[in-house]
């Protein structure tokens, strides 16, 4: 036995050996610490529904375009190509362009929302509710061309892309919420054009015209309601 060894040595060794240790023993708990906080969590997949406002106790909208109509029933086509048939009742109301209609404002062609009652089911739907979507327009006055009896407006959506509205002596005119007419109609105001698409296929031949943003409650669906950005077109607004 080596009597002479430097007790520096011996030191040395004893304090390098003793750091591994705890390094091994630290690094250890930080592993086992690292596994006992992992997890893994399984997210669902969100399952797709229908376009349209939700119904009552959680049923969802439907909507689409009507391609077969009787006196008890109705049939459409949504945004997907899939063909719906849904009941109809002597208790089903009807909407047009946000007020109270009759049944006789649905035809074949018509873009309409459902609203199912709420003992409607995925295989049998009975509607509560048939609101007739019309076209519309809603935007910021480009340009006014008044040189006829009637003015043609230009607006722009918040896409940046632009409309042409055509009006005419039997258009209707809205100022924020109170009856009014063309002269309201100013380049920079908001208006949201509600009526029939024209024979040219981009134009909108207007049957009511609302300046400043429409009402909560009143306007087509995807139109903004008063106090909100402009939304430009609705989705999928009646051909446009």
């Amino acid at each position: 036995m080596d009597t002479n060894r430097s007790p520096r040595k011996s030191f040395k060794r004893a304090a390098a050996t003793s750091a591994l240790t705890a390094g091994l023993v630290l690094g250890g708990l930080g592993v086992a610490s690292a596994a006992s906080t992992s997890t893994t969590t399984n997210h669902a997949a969100p399952t797709p529904g229908h376009r349209g406002p939700g119904g009552p106790g959680g049923q969802p909208g439907l909507g689409g375009k009507v391609t077969a109509l009787s006196a008890t029933s109705l049939t459409f086509v949504d945004p997907m190509g899939t063909s719906h048939t849904v009941a109809l009742t002597s208790a089903t109301t009807y909407d047009q362009d946000g007020k109270t209609a009759s049944a006789g404002v649905v035809a074949v062609g018509s873009e309409v929302r459902i609203r199912p009652t709420t003992n409607s089911t995925s295989s049998s739907i009975t509607a509560a509710e048939v609101d007739v979507e019309l076209p519309h327009l809603l935007g910021t006055v480009v340009s006014v061309e008044t040189s006829g009896s009637s003015p043609v407006i230009v607006i722009e959506d918040r896409d940046g892309f632009q409309r042409t509205i055509v009006t005419s002596s039997a258009t209707t005119y809205t100022v924020n919420g109170s009856a009014g007419t063309a002269a309201a109609v100013l380049v920079g105001k908001t208006i949201m054009a509600v009526g029939a698409v024209d024979a040219n296929h981009t134009s909108l031949d207007a049957t009511s015209v609302n300046v400043g943003r429409p009402a909560a409650g009143t306007a087509p669906q995807g139109a903004a309601p008063q106090g909100s950005a402009p939304q430009g077109f609705g989705p999928g607004g009646p051909g446009f």
